[in-house]
């Protein structure tokens, strides 16, 4: 499991810098992602990140040889 973390991490960093969030609660930072063992939800916040997201998982993907497994992910609108 510290490996997987360790792997991840360059994943989540890119995606904390680049995707907007979205700030749940008056005091709180924006959030862009949640993640928690093996699991990642990420929130975007218009439909253009959808390409941001996509640019950085192929790149995560080429440099470690990850895969997204497409059958397993959802999206949610959510206030559109």
């Amino acid at each position: 499991m510290q490996l997987f973390a360790i792997f991840m991490n360059p994943l989540l960093c890119a995606l904390k810098s680049t995707l907007m969030g979205i700030r749940v609660g008056r005091n709180s930072h924006k959030s862009a992602v949640i993640a928690s063992a093996d699991d990642v939800t990420l929130l975007l916040t218009s439909p253009s990140e959808i390409f941001k997201l996509q640019a950085i998982l192929d790149q995560y993907g080429k440099a470690c040889g990850a895969k997204s497994n497409i059958q397993k992910s959802k999206a949610m609108a959510v206030g559109m």
